[in-house]
């Protein structure tokens, strides 16, 4: 795992999700990974948008977010 990676996975926390989450009535997974990607286009890897995806997928689940669809979009 690149030390960019090892980064971006760390600054993921269940506090940060939460506080965002709170600010923002409704919210796609697509911003919130955009949220947490490096702002330096070469450093958005798969790599680290994969890292991304399962570190939001685990807070998530841990803080029992529910799903909605709004406009035909899914929300968090």
């Amino acid at each position: 795992s690149s030390l960019h990676g090892l980064y971006c996975r760390e600054t993921i926390t269940e506090e940060k999700v939460r506080s965002l989450l709170l600010r923002k009535q409704a919210i796609t997974l697509t911003e919130l990974i955009q949220v947490f990607l490096p702002k330096t286009e070469n450093l958005r890897t798969k790599e680290v948008k994969d890292g991304i995806v399962r570190k939001l997928a685990a807070v998530l689940k841990r803080l029992n977010i529910e799903e909605k669809t709004i406009n035909g979009k899914k929300h968090i």
